[in-house]
């Protein structure tokens, strides 16, 4: 009944050796308070380890919402991209009135896009150019304002295709190589 009632965990179950001879006895009695030793160990390791457990639960909590309040701030930058983005973007009654029988089917990948369309008048003729710049998301956003710049300039000072890829080409490459403190480009 002893040995049963320590093995179910009761170590203040009583119990008497036979005599002072009784090894047995006194070896169950040893064995029953190594095991309750042992079990308050065990207890306070669980303890332990269980407020270690929740300590880094806390933690995790509290990093998983510091993300998703930086999540959601850049996520809202982003989308505030998309509106200055969708801002340079020829208006489609433009796209109507000097190009009456046309669409544009505009879908960015990502939030904002390195792809773009430009559309002008200039002395009687329709220039048109549908971008795929180098890059997606907010690099390709970045290339579009500076291509749609580009392009912008290059209407204004040429007036055949080719003249206006030279300087878009000339421009580009001018203003990816600015040196940033000088404000000076560098040469190839």
């Amino acid at each position: 009944d002893f040995a049963n009632a320590i093995g179910s965990g009761q170590f203040s179950t009583h119990y008497e050796p036979l005599s002072d001879d009784d090894e047995l006895g006194h070896a169950l009695l040893k064995m029953r308070d190594d095991l309750a030793v042992n079990e308050r160990i065990l207890e306070q390791k669980v303890i332990e380890r269980t407020a270690e457990v929740v300590k880094q639960k806390e933690e995790i909590e509290k990093q998983n919402e510091k993300i998703s309040e930086l999540y959601t701030e850049v996520t809202d930058s982003i989308r505030y991209a998309k509106r200055l983005q969708e801002a340079i973007l020829p208006p489609d009654d433009l796209v109507k009135r000097i190009l009456p029988n046309s669409f544009v089917l505009y879908k960015p990948k990502d939030i904002v896009s390195g792809d773009f369309y430009w559309i002008e008048e200039k002395n009687g003729k329709v220039y048109f150019a549908s971008v795929d710049c180098t890059g997606h998301g907010v690099p390709g956003a970045f290339m579009s304002i500076v291509g749609y710049n580009a392009l912008n300039n290059a209407l204004g000072k040429c007036d055949t295709p080719a003249e206006i890829l030279d300087s878009l080409n000339k421009e580009i490459s001018q203003t990816l190589h600015r040196n940033s403190t000088t404000g000076t480009t560098t040469k190839n």
